[in-house]
């Protein structure tokens, strides 16, 4: 069986997903480099349901209407109508539900061409130390946001097209993005306590080395405290055990891989580091109450629905 990489969220495979929708009005711009969506309706989020993705590139998004339950880098989050959600590239993102109404806009860019448009001088909130906020917006906020969105998105479509005021209107969201974080008391002058702080670098470690490393003690050596300790701090900033979190994120790769490749179970199992497929399927069970092959089956059958 050939193998095929796992399937991530990028610019052009969002493209395909929304090309097979049936969609007339989309009100989207998707390219290698650049998405805008001006128009973000029901059927774009349903199609996203339950499926666990790796986004390649930063997402700036706004909800106008309705709501939606995610889960970004392990933790869940919940977004209205008013609310602006940043998710940094290299990020996990699952679509739980959304309301039948859902509205929204969006904007993404890689790492490339957003370099180009901020100077290669990022915003504070955006330079890559957050994997993801989300802030609810006054009318004002959320009216400026918007008209941003719209004026990329009727730039990239004018007759006389000038990738100078796109991008200088990119950088300008950016910014302004970033303006709303501090002003909404989330930016440096917010002091965090010792826990929040350990569980923010607590969490950037687990998705980043989850897919092989799952005990505790490699958490701890890099951040230079006790197993028992690390223990602690997790348990007093999230509510969770440590562990939880770092079995949660080792399932969420694993679903990726049944999921979006076709790799043998087997080579999952020696990708993930379990000893043998025994120890991979009692793992995977006991998280997901589904055997991986018994995973994989359903969502093939998903697919074909």
């Amino acid at each position: 069986m050939e193998q095929k990489e796992i399937q991530r969220l990028s610019l052009l495979q969002f493209k395909t997903k929304l090309n097979e929708l049936p969609i007339d009005d989309r009100h989207v711009f998707f390219n290698q480099n650049v998405g805008v969506v001006k128009r973000f309706v029901p059927d774009i989020a349903t199609s996203l349901l339950n499926q666990p993705f790796i986004i390649d590139e930063m997402r700036i998004m706004v909800i106008t209407q309705g709501s939606m339950h995610a889960v970004v880098n392990l933790l869940p989050i919940a977004l209205n109508a008013g609310d602006l959600t940043f998710v940094d590239k290299q990020s996990t993102f699952i679509l739980l539900d959304h309301s039948s109404d859902i509205m929204g806009q969006g904007f993404t860019m890689n790492d490339g061409l957003l370099s180009l448009a901020l100077g290669g001088s990022l915003p504070p909130s955006i330079d890559g130390h957050l994997r993801n906020f989300h802030i609810s917006l006054d009318q004002s906020e959320l009216d400026i946001v918007t008209r941003f969105i719209n004026l990329l998105y009727d730039t990239i479509h004018e007759n006389n097209y000038s990738s100078n005021v796109f991008l200088n209107l990119a950088a300008s969201l950016c910014w302004w993005v970033d303006c709303i974080y501090t002003t909404h008391g989330q930016g440096e002058s917010n002091i965090q306590s010792h826990e929040q702080e350990v569980f923010g670098q607590f969490i950037s470690l687990v998705n980043a080395h989850a897919r092989q490393e799952h005990n505790l003690s490699f958490y701890a050596n890099r951040l230079c405290l006790s197993p028992r300790y690390l223990g602690t701090l997790i348990g007093k900033a999230s509510g969770r055990g440590a562990k939880e979190w770092i079995d949660e994120a080792l399932t969420t790769t694993i679903k990726v891989d049944l999921r979006h490749t076709s790799k043998p179970l087997k080579q999952i199992a020696i990708d993930m580091q379990f000893p043998n497929m025994s120890f991979f399927s009692k793992f995977f069970k006991r998280m997901t109450g589904m055997t991986p092959m018994e995973y994989r089956r359903q969502n093939v059958l998903s697919k074909q629905e």
